[in-house]
C-alpha cells in the first residue's frame, strides 16, 4: 500500500483488522479462497477506473498501514 499497489485480500467471511475503523472496500479487493484457481483472469477484469478508485482510498489510509519504530 505504500508504494501504491492495491491489498487483494484471499478470505472467506473473516473480519478486517479495524474493520469497523477502516473502509477497506474502498482500497482493497476481497476475494474468496475458491477464487484462487481463477485469480489471474479475475485480476484482469478488474476494469482500470475501479483500481484508479481503489488506488485512491489508499491515499486516504496508507498513513494508519505505516508502523514506524519510535526514536531512541
Amino acid at each position: 500500500m505504500l508504494v501504491g499497489c492495491v491489498p487483494v485480500v484471499i478470505q472467506d467471511d473473516v473480519e478486517m483488522a479495524f474493520e469497523q475503523l477502516l473502509p477497506w472496500r474502498r482500497f482493497s479487493l476481497r476475494l474468496n479462497f475458491s477464487d484462487i484457481p481463477i485469480l489471474p483472469q479475475l485480476l484482469a477484469r478488474v476494469p482500470a477506473a475501479h483500481v484508479a478508485r481503489l488506488r485512491r482510498g489508499i491515499g486516504c489510509v496508507w498513513p494508519r498501514m505505516l508502523w514506524l519504530a519510535p526514536h531512541r
